[in-house]
């Protein structure tokens, strides 16, 4: 996210310290990994993975501890 709405900083302000508020910030800015989860009463995983296969796109499995 390049700049934070006004609105969302506001917010912030009332309910974190200037610190917080700062760090919550910079948070915003990290680009992140997208996570999925299968929801296995619809779908499987192996029909997620020919999906994002037939699609190009790239992904990799994370099992869960």
């Amino acid at each position: 996210m390049e700049k934070i709405p006004e609105f969302l900083t506001n917010m912030l302000e009332k309910q974190y310290s200037s610190n917080d508020v700062k760090r919550i910030i910079e948070g915003y800015k990290v680009k992140r990994h997208l996570t999925l989860r299968a929801n296995t009463l619809k779908t499987d995983v192996n029909r997620i993975k020919d999906i994002f296969n037939n699609n190009n796109i790239e992904y990799k499995t994370v099992r869960l501890v």
